[in-house]
């Protein structure tokens, strides 16, 4: 071994022996930044007429989307259940909002749309169809008859009232 190695070799044991340095900031260099996070999760559109139209369309889309998840559930009911012949209404109302959730959220989740006022939208054209598609059905029943069958759309007009809102298991007259 030679001298430089052996005066590199105590230079280095009296630093492990001796009193601990403290560590002090390097120069900006050596300074590792953190990661910039995200404050705010926005899309910035662009500055034209249809980028300005797209966030206020995006609520009528999720409401057209409520109201094509309560006649996909209803299609998908009728067709597997039945017509709900001396069921009671209630059991009825809940059956269709809640099956035409579960139908809107699987749509929510397959076109990745987790907004929360978006869902709560959707939810709104949930409670609208169910409340008011039997008014269509009074309208137009030979087409509804093709889609969902002559029992069901009976059924609904045994039971229903014309030119009325269902909610909470009754029929409210609207003139």
């Amino acid at each position: 071994m030679s001298d430089s190695q052996q005066e590199a070799f105590q230079a280095r044991l009296a630093r492990i022996g001796g009193a601990p340095k403290p560590v002090t900031p390097g120069p900006v260099e050596n300074i590792v930044p953190q990661s910039e996070k995200r404050t705010r999760n926005f899309v910035v559109s662009e500055d034209t007429l249809r980028g300005r139209l797209a966030y206020p369309l995006s609520f009528v889309w999720a409401m057209l989307l409520g109201i094509l998840s309560v006649f996909m559930a209803r299609f998908a009911t009728a067709h597997l259940v039945g017509s709900a012949e001396g069921a009671d209404d209630m059991m009825l109302y809940m059956m269709d909002i809640g099956v035409a959730a579960i139908c809107a959220f699987a749509i929510g989740v397959a076109i990745r749309s987790t907004d929360p006022k978006i869902m709560t939208t959707r939810m709104i054209g949930v409670f609208l169809a169910v409340s008011t598609m039997h008014n269509l059905i009074w309208i137009f029943p030979e087409p509804f008859v093709w889609i969902y069958g002559e029992d069901w759309v009976e059924a609904l007009l045994i039971r229903s009232e014309p030119s009325s809102i269902f909610f909470r298991g009754e029929y409210i007259l609207i003139e």
